[in-house]
């Protein structure tokens, strides 16, 4: 079929066959249960932490937004590239990046809404651990740098599962991406945690 060969198509069938691969994993292995957020706060952080909360990055596992994401991607891409070649005297170079552009933003608030919905259904799921169970775990930095102001952490909760929350040094200069840092304290009024160096 033409759909399978046409240049503009290409982009969201591959965004719709990634999700389906990982929707699959996902059911078979488990794949991506062990990777979510314990607590993502956009506060003075800039848009891009302000996108991630709005996709429900915290709030639901990271998996299910990734499937989300590049399914509806894929999904709505063809649906308009579709609707453009009917309507119009053949597909012109212009469309595709209207359509590109389109499709982000539905796929970015479908998936916010699909979020929001999902966390409402099973708010038990995995990321949902209390903070004191990290407060004294260690982890590696995960942001370019961690300082007394702003950085990130990837630790893993007495269960294994792997989360990446937000920190800041108690004192000292900033540490280097892949620093490892114990989470000495959780700050409820920054919502993040105090970390300082781990020394073997």
């Amino acid at each position: 079929m033409k759909v399978w060969t046409t240049w503009y198509n290409l982009p969201f069938l591959i965004s719709l066959g990634l999700g389906l691969v990982f929707a699959v994993l996902q059911i078979v292995g488990g794949f991506g249960d062990h990777d979510s957020d314990a607590d993502l706060d956009s506060d003075g952080h800039g848009m891009f932490d302000a996108a991630l909360d709005t996709l429900g990055v915290g709030k639901v596992p990271l998996m299910f937004i990734l499937v989300s994401f590049l399914s509806l991607f894929g999904l709505i891409g063809l649906l308009l590239n579709a609707v453009a070649v009917q309507i119009g005297s053949g597909y012109q170079n212009w469309f595709f990046g209207l359509i590109l552009l389109l499709s982000l933003l539905l796929a970015f608030l479908g998936t916010s809404r699909t979020s929001r919905i999902f966390a409402k259904l099973a708010p038990e799921s995995t990321n949902a651990i209390g903070f004191e169970q990290l407060v004294g775990r260690v982890g590696r930095v995960s942001s370019p740098t961690i300082s007394m102001t702003y950085g990130r952490v990837e630790v893993r909760d007495p269960h294994g599962l792997l989360h990446t929350v937000f920190a800041q040094l108690a004192t000292g200069e900033p540490l280097p991406i892949n620093t490892e840092v114990a989470l000495v304290e959780y700050d409820s009024t920054k919502r993040c945690f105090i970390a300082k160096q781990f020394r073997h």
